[in-house]
C-alpha cells in the first residue's frame, strides 16, 4: 500500500475491489470443494462484469440494503453509475423489479414520505407509524417513479463465500482496511498451511443456516414473544445442523438466547428444551435452577453431580457444589466464605481514584514496588512464553492470512492438540534466567504484532521479568498449564495487584466494602494457594481525616 510522506497510509481509490478479488481468489484456491453450483456461477458471472460494474456491486454489497435509491448513488471512482447499473441488472446482480414491502420506505426521509403521501396521519415522533400505513397501500407508482429503487441480488451466495473466507457470518471487509492502514501488525503465516474452516460442504451449509437463524431469531424477539418464536422453530431438526464443534458453537448462541427469553416468560418446560440442546455454560446451571423451581429436585441434584464430575469451568463447578451443599440455587456460599477470610486494610477515600490504585499506593507506602496487573499480566506472560503454540499452523487452525489467532484458541481442543508441545516448551526452561532470556528475545522480535493474549506496551517486559523473578518457578509453569486447559475462562479472574520488595511478594485481590468475589477469582486464589503462591484477598475499609480526626465515610450500596 502506498504511503504519503510523513503522513498516514493512503489506500488506492478502488482498494475495496482489491480486497474482494483477494477473498474470491483465496476461497477458490483453498475452499473450492466447499462451493456448489450457485457460488461457482456467481464468481463466473462476476468475472465477466466490467471493472465499474464490479466496483458498484461491491460498494452496494458492503452497505446496509438491500434497497438503494439510484439518485443517491455517487462514487467518484466509477465513471458511469448509469452504465454500471444497467450492466448489473442485465447480469442479475441487481433488480429494479421487486415485491413491495415496508423495507423500501427505509431509504426515504420522513420529510420525503410526508410530501408524497400527504393524506396519511403521520406521527410527530417517528416515521414508523407512517411506514405501517404505507405498507398497506397497493399503488406506489408515484414514489417509485420519482425515486427509482434497485434491490441488490445474490447477497446470500456472496455471504456464504465470505463465510468460507472469514469463518464467520456477515463479517465486514473492514478487516483488510485495519490491516493495511497500520492499525494492526499480523504474524507472518505460511500460505501453504492454510486449511478450510469447514471439513465438508454439508458442515458449511449447516453453519450458514444456523447463523441465519440466529439473526432471524434475534430480530423476531424484538417484535414478538419467545413462545411465538418457538412455535416457528419447533419443527427444525436440530441434529441435522449440529454436525461439529463449530456448528454446535453457533447453535449454542441461539439455544441460550431462546432459553433465557422463555425462562423470563415463565415457559420453563420450553426453556429446558433449549438449554438441553446447548453445550455451553450456563446451560446446565440454568437447567438446575429450572428443575429446582418446578419441583424436579432429584433431577437437579443428578445434573449437579454430573457437573461435579466433569465441569466446563470454575463457575459451573462452584454452582453445582453449593447447590448440592445447600439444596438450593443460591451460589454465594463458597465465595462469601472466602471473602470472610479477607485481610482488611484502611485507606483514605479519594474521589475519582479506583480501589486498586488506592490499595497499590498503600503498599507502595510500605516500601513495596507494585502494579495493577490483573489479567493483563498473566495473559501477556502466556502470549510471550507460548507464542509458538498459539501460532502453530501445523495443527490446521489457521484459515486465512488476516487471522489474528488460532481458531481453536478458546476451546478445550486447544490444549488437547498442543499438550505435548506446551509441556515440552515449559520443560525446556531449566531456570528463571532461561525463561527471562526467552521472554526478552521474543519481546524484541514480536513487539506490536497482534497476539490475542498480549496487551502491548513498553512496560510489559519489566513487569513480567519481576513476576518470574519473584514467584516460585514451578508454580509459574503450573499456572500456564492450567490457563492452557481453558483459555476462554482461565485467562480471567487473576488477582488485581502484584507487589514485591526484596525477597517478599504478594498477589492481592482487592475488594471494596460492597464488592463480591466471582467464581473465577475464587478459582485462581485457591489454585495459587495450593501451589505455594502468596495470593490472598484484601478488603478495603475507607477512612477520612477531618482536622486530624479519622472518620469512616458512609458507603452506599
Amino acid at each position: 500500500m502506498p504511503k504519503s510522506k510523513n503522513g498516514p497510509i493512503i489506500l488506492p481509490q478502488k482498494y475495496y475491489h482489491q480486497y474482494f478479488i483477494e477473498v474470491i481468489a483465496f476461497v477458490q484456491k483453498h475452499s473450492a470443494h466447499l462451493m456448489g453450483p450457485e457460488e461457482e456461477q456467481f464468481i463466473l458471472d462476476f468475472n465477466k462484469l466490467s471493472l465499474d460494474a464490479q466496483c458498484l456491486f461491491i460498494r452496494l454489497s458492503n452497505r446496509k440494503g438491500p434497497y438503494f435509491r439510484l439518485d443517491k448513488l455517487k462514487y467518484d471512482e466509477i465513471s458511469s453509475i448509469e452504465a454500471a447499473t444497467k450492466e448489473l441488472e442485465f447480469s442479475e446482480f441487481i433488480s429494479s423489479k421487486f415485491d413491495l414491502n415496508e423495507k423500501i420506505f427505509e431509504v426515504f426521509t420522513k420529510t420525503e414520505l410526508k410530501a408524497i403521501y400527504t393524506h396519511l396521519n403521520w406521527s410527530k415522533q417517528t416515521k414508523k407509524d407512517g411506514i405501517i400505513q404505507l405498507n398497506k397501500i397497493q399503488n406506489h407508482n408515484s414514489i417509485l417513479t420519482q425515486f427509482p429503487l434497485i434491490e441488490v441480488m445474490r447477497q446470500e451466495v456472496l455471504e456464504f463465500i465470505k463465510m468460507l473466507y472469514f469463518g464467520k457470518y456477515k463479517k465486514q471487509m473492514t478487516e483488510f482496511v485495519i490491516r493495511d492502514i497500520g492499525y494492526i501488525k499480523l504474524e507472518t503465516l505460511d500460505e501453504t498451511q492454510f486449511t478450510p474452516w469447514f471439513e465438508s460442504r454439508k458442515e458449511a451449509l449447516a453453519a450458514f443456516t444456523l447463523n441465519k437463524l440466529n439473526s432471524l431469531v434475534r430480530r423476531a424477539l424484538t417484535e414478538t414473544n419467545a413462545i411465538a418464536v418457538h412455535d416457528t422453530l419447533v419443527m427444525i431438526p436440530w441434529q441435522e445442523y449440529l454436525l461439529s464443534l463449530k456448528t454446535h458453537q453457533i447453535g449454542d448462541q441461539l439455544f441460550l438466547l431462546m432459553g433465557k427469553q422463555l425462562e423470563r416468560e415463565e415457559a420453563y418446560t420450553l426453556a429446558l428444551h433449549y438449554y438441553q440442546l446447548a453445550t455451553k455454560h450456563p446451560a446446565r446451571e440454568r437447567q438446575i435452577r429450572i428443575l429446582n423451581r418446578i419441583g424436579e429436585v432429584a433431577k437437579a441434584q443428578s445434573l449437579a453431580i454430573d457437573i461435579m464430575e466433569q465441569h466446563l469451568n470454575p463457575s459451573e463447578y462452584l454452582f453445582a457444589k453449593d447447590f448440592l451443599n445447600k439444596k438450593s440455587i443460591r451460589i454465594k456460599r463458597s465465595t462469601s466464605k472466602k471473602l470472610s477470610e479477607a485481610t482488611p486494610i484502611e485507606i483514605p477515600f479519594i474521589a475519582d481514584r479506583s480501589i486498586e490504585q488506592a490499595a497499590l499506593q498503600f503498599y507502595k507506602n510500605l516500601g513495596f514496588n507494585g502494579i495493577h496487573g490483573e489479567n493483563y499480566l498473566w495473559k501477556s506472560l502466556y502470549g510471550l512464553i507460548l507464542w509458538d503454540q498459539i501460532f502453530d499452523q501445523s495443527i490446521g487452525v489457521y484459515h486465512n492470512p488476516i487471522q489474528r489467532g488460532a481458531s481453536d484458541l478458546y476451546t478445550t481442543s486447544f490444549y488437547e492438540k498442543r499438550k505435548d508441545a506446551i509441556l515440552k516448551n515449559l520443560k525446556s526452561f531449566r531456570s528463571k534466567k532461561s525463561m527471562i532470556e526467552s521472554l526478552e528475545k521474543r519481546f524484541e522480535e514480536k513487539f506490536g504484532i497482534t497476539n490475542p493474549m498480549i496487551y502491548w506496551n513498553s512496560k510489559i517486559k519489566q513487569h513480567l521479568v519481576q513476576l518470574i523473578l519473584n514467584l516460585p518457578f514451578k508454580a509459574l509453569k503450573k499456572i500456564l498449564i492450567e490457563m492452557s486447559k481453558n483459555l476462554k475462562d482461565n485467562s480471567t479472574g487473576f488477582p488485581d495487584l502484584f507487589v514485591w520488595k526484596e525477597n517478599a511478594y504478594y498477589l492481592y485481590e482487592i475488594k471494596s466494602p460492597n464488592d463480591h468475589l466471582s467464581s473465577q477469582q475464587l478459582f485462581w486464589l485457591n489454585f495459587m494457594q495450593s501451589i505455594g503462591i502468596r495470593a490472598k484477598i484484601i478488603r478495603i475499609r475507607y477512612k477520612t481525616e477531618i482536622h486530624g480526626i479519622q472518620k469512616s465515610p458512609k458507603i452506599h450500596s
